[in-house]
């Protein structure tokens, strides 16, 4: 689902809200998490699970691997781990 899509369909099941109402809710929720997730703290979502970001140094025989221009190369990956309820209902709408 795309970033309008979700306007769309909370301003929908809300319609007493204003779309951009919504879209500045939305906005400053992401706004939140990004900072978090930037100052290296997890972000729980209820129902759906944790995202974390991890930030590592990349080393290459015991010294830390850095740019031609100097600077260090660092490897930023995302983790998602879902809740147990996500996991039950992909696993259910999965079968056939």
């Amino acid at each position: 689902m795309r970033h309008r899509e979700m306007i769309a369909y909370i301003a929908r099941r809300l319609p007493h809200q204003m779309q951009r109402d919504v879209e500045e809710v939305i906005d400053v929720l992401i706004e939140l998490m990004q900072d978090e997730l930037a100052q290296g703290e997890t972000v729980s979502l209820p129902e759906i699970g944790t995202l974390s970001i991890e930030v590592q140094e990349m080393l290459a025989g015991g010294a830390v691997v850095q740019h031609s221009h100097g600077q260090t190369l660092t490897r930023i990956y995302g983790r998602f781990r879902p809740t147990g309820a996500l996991k039950g209902r992909i696993q259910k709408e999965a079968r056939p």
